[in-house]
């Protein structure tokens, strides 16, 4: 039983590795709008607790956004196009 429940845990790491780039790019963007002032501007405002517990509920946002997302597609959105644009031909001047 406890293999299992390991196994699990580590497909979803698995799952939020795949969709790296797109992960650290949208918990970016989350985080800046809940703290900075473009956004919320709630920055300062809290403590230590407050932002772990935030920081909980975006990584468990993460892992559902990238479960669903790998469904569909074999990397995440910012990866896909990383690839896309490293691949195309150098112009030379």
């Amino acid at each position: 039983m406890e293999k299992d429940k390991a196994d699990w845990l580590w497909r979803r790491f698995e799952e939020i590795g795949k969709t790296a780039l797109s992960c650290y790019v949208l918990q970016n963007i989350i985080a800046s709008f809940i703290f900075y002032g473009w956004g919320l501007g709630l920055g300062g405002t809290y403590g230590a607790f407050f932002t772990l517990l935030i920081w909980i509920l975006i990584s468990g946002l993460l892992m559902v956004a990238a479960r669903l997302w790998l469904r569909r597609f074999a990397s995440g959105p910012v990866e896909r196009l990383w690839r896309r644009l490293s691949d195309l031909p150098v112009r030379k001047t």
